[in-house]
């Protein structure tokens, strides 16, 4: 079944990890184990609560417990947000419908009516709900490192709800994690590169870690642009361990010897499925792929058809090739290309 929508916070979850360190992320909806809503109040988001039914399972309970904590406790670390005051005060007074759901793509997304969380995600970590609603983990740097991740995820999936474009909201994801103190950045990485459930091929925490190194508003859209692209595939080989040889201080020679011993574990099944996925979503769209070896010759012959409109024939275009053809005449440097002008407008078919 097709994802939700693509303005979903581009986090997913790890449908199957395999022993080389290749993760094959979840793709489509899940299951609603329950329904409940998300009430904001006036102050900020310090009275927010989220309401789950009583006959809801433990799953939706405890995802209910970590959502309304995350809100509450984990905003205060951001006072002095304007653009989470200004979130805050749109929301005031209002309620969410909220979906606790189980085996779905995101941890978390939004329907166009109401907001889907991932409960199955929460248990999978080791964080448990004892008898007085207490929060219980078995590891605790664990629960406050999810806590964090899921305030930042609410605030900018919050946002989207709001209006704002999903490019925008991650740009403020990287203004949210660079407020945080070191060892709390550490803390949500540290969640993130070492669970196998969340974060598919460690692509968000990458985009946390090197996107909020840097200091132009440029720098941090390419790496925008880098996490929604990455989004749509698989890496057919471990990223983090191909991450690790470049960033090392080893020699160009070695590197490229451990490189290749990295790339012998590629995954000819995971990237066969990225072809398919991304030619059924490109034929559906209308889209064209188009294939090359990877060079600097290519790479910029691919900027320019990325760049490049799609122009479809109307019958105007035969009255627009005479006119070009007439103006030229008498200018001989003109009577070449307005020749090909013409015979390209009078083929009749669509023009890149």
């Amino acid at each position: 079944m097709p994802g939700l929508n693509p303005q979903g916070l581009p986090l997913r979850l790890v449908d199957h990890y395999r022993p080389t360190g290749v993760c094959r992320a979840r793709r489509g909806s899940g299951e609603i184990l329950a329904g409940g809503s998300l009430a904001f109040g006036s102050r900020a988001f310090s009275d927010t609560s989220v309401s789950v039914p009583d006959d809801a399972g433990p799953e939706a309970a405890l995802a209910a417990r970590l959502c309304e904590r995350a809100a509450r406790l984990v905003s205060r670390r951001f006072e002095g947000d304007a653009r989470l005051a200004e979130l805050a005060a749109g929301l005031s007074g209002t309620d969410l419908p909220l979906a606790f759901c189980r085996g779905h793509e995101r941890l978390l997304d939004f329907d166009g009516r109401r907001l889907w969380l991932a409960a199955d995600a929460v248990a999978a970590l080791g964080i448990g709900l004892e008898a007085k609603h207490d929060l219980s983990a078995e590891a605790p740097e664990r629960l406050r490192g999810f806590e964090l991740l899921l305030a930042i995820g609410l605030f900018a999936q919050l946002d989207v709800v709001g209006g704002a474009s999903l490019r925008r909201s991650l740009h403020w994801v990287l203004d949210l994690f660079g407020r945080l103190g070191r060892p709390d950045q550490a803390v949500v990485l540290a969640l993130l590169e070492g669970s196998r459930e969340l974060d598919s091929g460690d692509l968000f925490a990458s985009f946390l870690r090197r996107g909020s190194r840097e200091s132009t508003q440029e720098g941090r859209d390419r790496w925008v642009t880098w996490l929604l692209g990455q989004d749509r595939l698989d890496l057919p080989y471990d990223r983090r361990a191909a991450g690790e040889i470049l960033d090392s201080d080893a020699d160009v020679d070695d590197k490229r010897l451990l490189l290749f011993g990295v790339l012998r574990g590629y995954d000819r099944e995971v990237e066969a499925e990225n072809i398919r996925r991304l030619s059924r979503e490109t034929r559906s769209a209308g889209q064209e792929l188009v294939f090359g070896r990877m060079s600097r010759a290519f790479h910029n012959q691919g900027t320019l058809f990325a760049d490049a409109v799609r122009l479809s024939p109307t019958p105007a275009w035969k009255e627009l090739a005479a006119e070009a053809w007439t103006a030229a005449a008498g200018a001989e440097a003109l009577q070449s290309p307005a020749l090909e002008l013409r015979l390209l407008l009078e083929a009749g078919g669509p023009v890149s």
